[in-house]
């Protein structure tokens, strides 16, 4: 199963390699898609039971992992050529520690967007067996979970 939230965040870049008007300083409004693929949490004791995983959990990750960092800065000072297939891979490294993702899609503009997309994990049967697996410990009350070195 999967489940996605849709982020916005403001940010200026400047791709100085390119030939055309994006080697100038400029900005967008993007819009990020972050899909995270499980099964329902079959623990009827927690309070994610029959969630994959819950949409404000899903959130504070990618707000505290992401768009903390990202709304209303310059990209160029994250240390990669800001392009957006290099920003969806620098995305993807700073939430794959804590989720299990899916996909992650980048809009650079309505038209134009990258993706990264994880390979299937629905062999696995259920959520708790992928975190188990993975080594993930629950930190707030039976969600959400976090790879045991980070907690």
């Amino acid at each position: 199963m999967i489940i996605g939230k849709e982020f916005e965040f403001a940010a200026s870049h400047v791709l100085p390699k390119y030939d055309g008007p994006c080697n100038r300083l400029h900005g967008h409004t993007f819009r990020l898609i972050v899909e995270i693929e499980g099964e329902p949490n079959s623990d009827e004791r927690s309070s994610s039971y029959g969630m994959v995983m819950d949409f404000k959990d899903l959130k504070y990750f990618v707000e505290h992992g992401v768009l903390n960092v990202l709304d209303h800065s310059h990209l160029n000072d994250l240390g990669i050529y800001p392009t957006a297939e290099n920003l969806i891979d620098w995305i993807w490294e700073q939430l794959e520690p804590n989720l299990f993702l899916h996909r992650i899609r980048l809009y650079e503009s309505p038209t134009s967007y990258a993706e990264r997309k994880k390979a299937s994990i629905t062999e696995i049967k259920t959520i708790n067996e992928i975190r188990k697996a993975h080594g993930m410990v629950p930190i707030i009350g039976g969600g959400p979970w976090v790879k045991k070195e980070n907690v």
